[in-house]
């Protein structure tokens, strides 16, 4: 009997300690959602007064959290907002969807709301400011009309595109550009004049003779048969002097009065030779060829130089 006593009382003592344990272990756990239920509090009144600023990002990111820690459906719509205030149209399509789904009795708020965002998706544009007034616009290298009438373009979203807006006289203006769904992006358009280079005299091989006038250069070629004939006139007269020589003193003067012969008949060739093209040069001279040679060019100006031809007559 004594026996059974002392098991009953060891039983109850087990019994009272499983029970001390679970008590505690209530309130502790207890204590603890309380605990995260209001820190998720505070991180919800954080993410709408970052809402109310306008601070999406730091909102969605408040909100998140409140989310992870007590997994109510109602944060879905709170995340979604921040998604869509942030550009990001796609993911608050997603959150939207999910809060439907979850939250039904809210439905037709929501649907207003995906409708509205569907819609916005589909109407994504680029404003171009600024620019030269007729400037032509291209879209991936395809007319997309003139500034300033179509200075409000509509592109697709979420895709990369070359926006390149042209006008003569002014650099081209080329921008690679992805815009997010549902937005206006702004662009400012600067083109800066071209500098237009002073066209250079570019002289090609045919045409450098051409800077000197016809008179002057017969001229030139006048002088070369008159000096190589004033070299065989001496030689000439050296031979002819040696042929008297050799006379005097009774030798054989046949190869010296070749030589001196000649050298004679040379000079009497170059000599007619340099006097015709002195001839020449004279009625070059007074037939009037002594303008200066025109230049003219021959390629247009482009900005970027141009060849010249060189006038006047030969």
């Amino acid at each position: 009997m004594m026996h059974r006593l002392s098991d009953w009382k060891i039983y109850r003592f087990f019994v009272m300690v499983f029970l001390g344990v679970s008590v505690q272990m209530a309130v502790s756990s207890e204590s603890s959602a309380n605990e995260n239920l209001t820190l998720a509090k505070n991180y919800y009144r954080l993410g709408k007064m970052h809402f109310s600023k306008k601070e999406y990002v730091k909102a969605l990111e408040m909100f998140q959290y409140a989310f992870k820690i007590t997994s109510r459906n109602e944060l879905l719509f709170n995340i979604a907002l921040c998604y869509e205030g942030k550009g990001e149209l796609k993911n608050a399509l997603k959150y939207l969807r999910q809060y439907r789904k979850l939250i039904p009795g809210d439905k037709n708020q929501v649907n207003s709301r995906i409708i509205d965002i569907y819609r916005r998706l589909k109407s994504t544009y680029v404003e171009l400011n600024g620019g030269i007034s007729g400037s032509e616009i291209f879209i991936n290298g395809i007319s997309a009309g003139k500034l300033p009438e179509d200075k409000l373009l509509k592109v697709a979203p979420d895709r990369e595109f070359v926006l390149e807006v042209n006008h003569s006289g002014y650099t081209r203006f080329v921008r690679k550009l992805k815009v997010t769904p549902g937005t206006i992006f702004r662009v400012d358009v600067r083109m800066n004049p071209q500098k237009v280079k002073t066209p250079g005299l570019k002289i090609t091989q045919d045409n450098k003779s051409s800077l000197m006038p016809a008179y002057l250069k017969v001229g030139l070629f006048t002088l070369v048969p008159a000096v190589v004939a004033v070299v065989t006139g001496v030689q000439a007269l050296k031979w002819n002097s040696e042929v008297e020589k050799l006379n005097e003193e009774g030798l054989s003067s046949t190869s010296a009065e070749k030589k001196a012969m000649y050298y004679a008949v040379a000079t009497d060739i170059l000599g007619l030779s340099s006097a015709a093209l002195a001839v020449w040069t004279v009625y070059l001279f007074t037939t009037g060829d002594k303008k200066t040679p025109s230049v003219v060019p021959s390629v247009g100006i482009d900005g970027h130089g141009a060849v010249f031809n060189i006038g006047g007559r030969f």
